[in-house]
């Protein structure tokens, strides 16, 4: 039998997540370099847990139009995190709100050592909230099989585990090891 979920409504507005989503998409940027998958692949895959169905729709028709540079950017920071912040002064453009320049984004996300444990912190908080579920106390239109939002979640989860495993691996190896040279 087929089991079918949905999101809460009270979860869906850009409002609730979209600056978590954001925050999240950014440091992922700032940390591809460590995932096995490319960064197409992990768009993908994150584009199933946007609440919002329009928005949804909007960042999928973006990840078609830039699949080959999203694929060869996989260990290409700097690229990576401009194709975030265009794609993010886009979404403000197309909105009414106000572009940031790169030096702007890049101070305001990585300002901080914490900022980053804040940010995926804050971003599996909002993701619980959205994830689709069997008894929504407001449940939203769109159905999802219980099949995909598992697998879905398995291969998220899975990415970002290889990230901040990787990520500590490296980061290990330079303080253990401080005459070695470690790419990053």
């Amino acid at each position: 039998m087929l089991m079918y979920l949905r999101r809460d409504k009270r979860y869906i507005k850009p409002r609730f997540w979209g600056k978590v989503f954001w925050d999240y998409m950014f440091h992922y940027a700032n940390n591809a370099n460590f995932m096995k998958r490319n960064p197409f692949e992990h768009f993908k895959t994150l584009s199933f847990f946007i609440p919002c169905h329009a928005c949804q729709v909007e960042f999928c028709k973006k990840l078609k139009k830039s699949r080959s540079r999203l694929k060869s950017m996989h260990n290409n920071k700097n690229s990576l995190l401009h194709w975030v912040w265009k794609y993010k002064n886009e979404v403000n453009m197309r909105l009414g709100k106000k572009q940031i320049p790169f030096e702007e984004a890049m101070n305001k996300q990585f300002g901080s050592a914490k900022k980053e444990y804040k940010t995926f912190t804050k971003f599996f908080d909002t993701l619980y909230l959205t994830l689709p579920t069997e008894n929504p106390a407001v449940p939203a239109k769109y159905k999802h099989l219980k099949s995909t939002v598992c697998k879905k979640t398995a291969e998220l989860f899975s990415d970002i585990i290889t990230m901040l495993r990787n990520r500590r691996f490296v980061e290990s190896v330079r303080t253990n090891h401080q005459s070695r040279i470690v790419p990053s």
